[in-house]
């Protein structure tokens, strides 16, 4: 790759902060092969890539990819990124492994949020690869391997007894890459692979220090037990302060340097040993996953952390054995995780369910009148319908209608009634961690809040035996560089629905555009290409995303349209109060994933509902 011309360094520099925007990062191309982080943008020294002949092709997926697993890592996936370092400190043996492991993870979730670079960025990881794997222990051989394999490159030679590890692994159901697989969760991912291969790892790693002399002596097999029941000490249940209490105790017993964590029954006859086994695991994890940014972490203070906050009850830790990997385990762990949402936001459900509850209170809340129609028999003469009772009595009529009696009728209300809903929701590239979750929630809150309203007013219209003249209907729609329909326009919101929407919205792609997903909209409350059903109907339309937007210009044209046919066009967004401003005046913001439910309340005021 040259960038011996400013005309080739723009154009780097063009397609590289473009695509770095789409996954929520923002970046500036530099000189040099310097990288940091400055100010909350990561300053990429080009030169970097120059210097070691890797091609502008390979070179941005490249650089997208070290930003991801660092930067976007510590902005996007925090809980991810603090169970990795506690259990680091727990098992510093581990770290090969467990940065490995983030290596994999977001090669596989980059691929997704960006197909085409599939091919290059698995050119570019394997050129990066150990030219000599042999020369290396076997834990680290493996640990390569697996890297290499996620990300659909070829590894050189390895030594057999890695081979057939990773054969396992590979062979047949590939579990390594079902549980790499982005329909997961974030957390649920990395115990997913780390599940598969830690126990490789460390039967390798326990192999390689036996051949060192170093098990004998029980430097690693304090550290290693096979027992099931201590799960290698890298227990997914364990919290971060669980991790920390755990190194503090390690570290009592004695310390290799300044900054170095003790190795276990580190002793003076085998500390060379320890000593050269530890340098090896820091110059693989140096030299093969590292990222061009300052070493030890130094690039951390320049990155933003987002404001968008997950509350406490809010973090899914669901652990899963390789045994369990199949489409029907995944199946029944995503049914479980969205019982679980629903249990954590069942107050916010009822709080947007008790918008509605007004309005049915109001319609349900009878007055005393007479009938409309006038009979033969009732309790009080009409005095207006003497005349036409007189005719028929003269007609013939054995028994004219003259009477009318009193009945319970519903008030009639001047407050809107049927409504259509349409969610559109932004799963693009830059939606992950924090903020995916967050639009998941919007969505499982208006959708199972709305459903119960239609419960509602079954019930009271059963109860009564009258129509309130209310109808609920609701749609929802992901959106990327793509609208897809989830649950087309209606009343129902079955099983299927759920687990779609709530594994969807977690799955991250692609670029962001709103004014297509804002044409769904159109089509689906037929307000392009269909026929109404004759029903007076309120319209109205959510979008929940982060502020993204490919072509604000074109967003804002939908905009104004849908809300020149008398749809009601409101906008939530996460984190950012760009999609907001570009909503206004029915535009909010979330900070924090406690506001979410008092939002979603003021906009379903907002749309008109409970005014007169």
């Amino acid at each position: 790759m040259s960038y011996g011309s400013e005309e080739s360094l723009a154009q780097f520099r063009v397609r590289l902060t473009a695509a770095a925007a789409l996954a929520g990062v923002a970046v500036d191309v530099i000189e040099g092969e310097d990288w940091q982080v400055l100010d909350g943008r990561v300053l990429v020294g080009s030169g970097w890539f120059a210097s070691r002949g890797i091609s502008e092709e390979q070179a941005i997926p490249l650089a997208l990819l070290f930003i991801w697993e660092s930067v976007r890592e510590l902005q996007q996936a925090r809980i991810r990124s603090r169970r990795r370092l506690s259990m680091s400190a727990r098992r510093p043996e581990c770290e090969p492994l467990l940065a490995g492991v983030i290596r994999a993870l977001s090669t596989a979730e980059l691929n997704l949020a960006f197909p085409a670079f599939r091919g290059p960025l698995s050119r570019a990881l394997h050129a990066l690869a150990p030219t000599q794997p042999l020369e290396l222990p076997r834990h680290l051989q493996f640990v390569a391997g697996c890297v290499q394999h996620v990300a659909g490159a070829e590894l050189a030679p390895v030594d057999p007894e890695v081979s057939r590890e990773l054969a396992l692994l590979t062979a047949g159901p590939d579990l390594l890459r079902l549980a790499a697989n982005p329909a997961a969760g974030e957390l649920e991912r990395f115990e997913r692979v780390l599940a598969v291969t830690l126990p490789a790892y460390d039967r390798l790693l326990r192999r390689d220090a036996a051949d060192r002399g170093l098990g004998a002596s029980g430097d690693l097999e304090a550290a290693s037990p096979d027992s099931e029941s201590e799960e290698s000490g890298l227990e997914t249940g364990a919290s971060d302060g669980q991790g920390e209490a755990e190194r503090e105790t390690e570290g009592a017993t004695g310390t290799a340097g300044e900054s170095e964590v003790a190795r276990a029954g580190d002793r003076p006859e085998d500390a060379e040993g320890s000593d050269l086994f530890a340098a090896e695991q820091a110059g693989f994890v140096r030299t093969v996953l590292s990222t061009p940014l300052p070493a030890q972490g130094a690039w951390m203070d320049g990155v933003e952390i987002p404001e968008i906050e997950r509350d406490a009850s809010s973090s899914h830790e669901v652990s899963e054995t390789p045994g369990g990997q199949g489409p029907a385990a995944r199946l029944m762990i995503s049914h479980a995780n969205y019982r679980e949402r629903l249990d954590a936001q069942r107050e916010a459900v009822e709080r947007v369910r008790a918008v509605w509850a007004r309005i049915i209170a109001e319609r349900v809340g009878a007055h005393r009148s007479l009938s409309r129609r006038v009979e033969a028999e009732g309790d009080l003469l009409d005095h207006n319908s003497l005349v036409s009772a007189v005719t028929e009595a003269m007609s013939g009529v054995r028994q004219p209608r003259a009477f009318r009696s009193p009945e319970t009728r519903p008030k009639r209300s001047s407050r809107a009634g049927s409504t259509d809903y349409v969610l559109l929701i932004d799963r693009s590239a830059s939606m992950q961690g924090a903020t995916a979750e967050a639009a998941a929630d919007a969505a499982l809150i208006v959708l199972e809040a709305l459903a119960g309203v239609e419960r509602d007013i079954a019930h009271e219209e059963a109860q009564l035996g009258i129509d309130l003249e209310l109808s609920i209907r609701t749609a929802l729609v992901l959106f990327d560089a793509e609208p897809i329909v989830i649950k087309p326009l209606a009343g129902a919101l079955d099983e299927g629905m759920r687990e779609r929407m709530f594994g969807e919205i977690r799955t991250p792609r692609g670029s962001t555009n709103d004014a297509a997903a804002l044409r769904a909209a159109a089509r689906e409350l037929r307000l392009v290409g269909g026929s109404a059903d004759g029903i007076a109907r309120k319209r109205v339309v959510i979008v929940v995303g982060d502020g993204g937007t490919n072509d604000a210009g074109a967003a804002a044209a939908e905009i104004r349209h849908l809300r020149s046919l008398g749809v009601s066009v409101l906008g939530v967004g996460i984190g950012s109060s760009d999609l907001a401003l570009r909503y206004a005046p029915d535009g909010h913001t979330v900070r924090r994933l406690d506001e979410l439910a008092p939002a979603l309340e003021q906009l379903v005021e907002n749309a008109g509902l409970t005014q007169v």
